[in-house]
């Protein structure tokens, strides 16, 4: 009999905090605590690559016509596989070009990306190199906090 007596002062004393009130002999305190919860946030990924070379060289584009080779050799470090995008832009003292190369690597793949560039025997030719990798929009769970204001009747 005690024990149910006892549950039930235990129910009035929770019910009265809870809506706000306090029993008679008990006061309340407050304190703002962070609460946690998640979200979804999307973030972009891009599949991870690397240069494993990039050379210039002199080549003959025809019997009577003279130009430059570029070659990047990319690897594919990613667990997927996805269309990889090489720009070479190219500079000469008379003229600038840009060529593009793009090809399907697997994961784990290696391939040389190359292009060419109509030049004079002997001209100095500057290269620069973009490569850009294949991206995706994923998704991941973030927990965030809210601060909310707890109660208890002392």
């Amino acid at each position: 009999m005690r024990y149910i007596w006892f549950l039930m002062l235990v129910t009035v004393f929770l019910a009265g905090c809870s809506s706000g009130e306090c029993p008679k002999g008990t006061e309340k305190k407050c304190e703002i605590v962070k609460e946690p919860y998640t979200e979804t946030e999307s973030y972009e990924y891009s599949l991870k690559y690397g240069v494993v070379s990039d050379t210039t060289t002199g080549t003959l584009l025809s019997l009577l016509n003279y130009g430059t080779e570029q070659i990047t050799k990319i690897k594919n470090f990613d667990e997927k596989g996805g269309i990889f995008k090489v720009k070479h832009t190219y500079r000469t003292l008379h003229k600038n070009g840009v060529e593009y190369n793009s090809t399907y690597l697997s994961p784990g793949e290696t391939k040389d990306f190359i292009t060419t560039f109509d030049t004079e025997m002997g001209e100095d030719v500057e290269v620069k190199t973009e490569v850009t990798a294949p991206s995706e929009t994923r998704t991941r769970e973030v927990i965030k906090y809210n601060e909310v204001e707890r109660c208890v009747c002392e």
